[in-house]
């Protein structure tokens, strides 16, 4: 099988695992922005030596502008006359001008045109619809980030192959548990992501001032709200317990996550948002660390039994949930064993790549 595959999301050789992986079965070509403007990040695309697939670098319009931005239609052509694929995968939104652009070209070059999604709500963009019409009524199938997702394609009346599988999953090099656990205290909470509103960090704020004994909560992000989480500590009183990180790198985060005695995710849902999935769970299942999640969207879905989950903005609940681990050991190594073994079998890049192929094989 000859595939293409076309995403922002592969610009930084870190992401690029499940690429890796997936070279290994097809002829794989990877299409990609030569820039792209991260949250924090102005990234040029890294080359790739050693790789399983072909890496192709092209000029685009709007770089960081993920359902706006466009590749050069010179770079598209000669990619795709190079590549001769049997199927091109997109991933981006199907709300998204980049998927577009090989729709409009498919009929010429005679491949199968799928797409991903993270979209786990009906709303969008007015003026986008008219090109996921289009983009809906070109592709032959969809890859769907999680269950929601593909049951919103449903109701959009898209009724082509779906398969839900995430976009990536981790790297299990990278991403692994230590023989050593972190000293009993004091106790470590953590949290991994973007300091915004949706994101629940006033709720974990709320929670965590109600706690008894040695703890610290530890913060990797940026975002507008992290001012007024600050004023929040101060005017509790434990302020001192915070420890701030902007910016990690990607290869230096498995050593925070296993710092951390609990990774807590406490998204809350929003007329326009709801999470989609939640990377950093996986990534610290994966290393060993009981993970406590919220029950917005994807999160329950991705947890399992492996970890505890509370009702979204119930910081009571919450607190509840992080004294339990706190003061069960017990709880806390089971949920250690579970995360690990539930993030080998479903979420690491060799799965995600082996799904992706048999789901794309099964349709050629």
């Amino acid at each position: 099988m000859r595939l293409l595959i076309v995403s922002h999301s592969y610009v930084l050789a870190n992401a690029r695992s499940k690429a890796n992986e997936l070279g290994k079965r097809v002829d794989l070509t990877l299409l990609v922005p030569n820039r792209w403007r991260f949250d924090l990040l102005e990234a040029t695309a890294e080359p790739d030596t050693g790789a399983s697939f072909k890496l192709v670098t092209s000029s685009v319009l709007l770089a960081g502008r993920n359902i706006r931005y466009l590749y050069a239609f010179e770079s598209v052509l000669r990619t795709v006359r190079r590549a001769r694929p049997h199927i091109v995968l997109v991933e981006e939104e199907p709300t998204s001008l980049a998927l577009a652009q090989f729709s409009l070209l498919r009929t010429r070059f005679d491949y199968r045109l799928f797409f991903f999604t993270w979209e786990n709500i009906s709303w969008r963009p007015r003026f986008t619809r008219g090109i996921e019409w289009i983009n809906l009524r070109v592709a032959a199938g969809a890859i769907a980030g999680n269950q929601e997702a593909a049951d919103t394609l449903k109701r959009k009346g898209f009724r082509k192959p779906v398969a839900v599988i995430p976009q990536m999953g981790y790297d299990p090099n990278l991403f692994h548990p230590l023989d050593s656990s972190p000293p009993l205290t004091p106790f470590v909470i953590g949290y991994v992501g973007r300091i915004t509103a949706e994101k629940g960090l006033l709720t974990l704020f709320e929670a965590a001032g109600y706690l008894p004994g040695e703890w610290e909560l530890h913060l990797i992000g940026t975002g507008p709200l992290r001012g007024a989480l600050q004023r929040v500590a101060d005017a509790a009183g434990w302020a001192q317990r915070l420890r701030w990180l902007e910016f990690v790198p990607r290869e230096h985060l498995p050593d925070e996550y296993r710092q951390m005695h609990t990774l807590v995710l406490p998204s809350q849902t929003t007329p326009r948002w709801k999470e989609q999935f939640g990377r950093v769970i996986i990534e610290a299942m994966a290393c060993g660390v009981p993970v406590i999640g919220s029950d917005s969207g994807a999160i329950p879905e991705v947890i399992g039994d492996a970890g505890l989950i509370f009702p979204e903005r119930d910081a009571d609940a919450l607190r509840r949930s992080l004294v339990n681990l706190m003061q069960d050991t017990v709880l806390r190594e089971e949920l250690s064993s579970r995360a690990v073994q539930r993030a080998r079998i479903h979420f690491s890049d060799q799965v995600v790549a082996r799904s992706l192929h048999e789901f794309l094989a099964s349709l050629v």
